[in-house]
């Protein structure tokens, strides 16, 4: 168990998120893709299903290699 809680991570594509909806976590999910873009609108698809504490890691993958 990490300080945030149990962590599990899991790779899906983003044309295929809302067939794996019901398979998401029900606490916090936070989807990461290379630039923000892809995981920014597939966490918006995720909360207009009624998915509530979703969150898109903000310019991906690149801006966390950047910090």
């Amino acid at each position: 168990m990490t300080p945030l809680g149990d962590v599990h991570a899991r790779e899906i594509p983003s044309g295929d998120i809302m067939a794996h909806a019901g398979e998401l976590g029900r606490d916090r999910v936070l989807l990461v893709c290379a630039t923000g873009r892809r995981s920014y609108y597939a966490a918006e698809q995720l909360r207009a299903a009624g998915l509530g504490d979703v969150h898109s890691l903000a310019g991906g993958i690149a801006a966390l290699a950047r910090a």
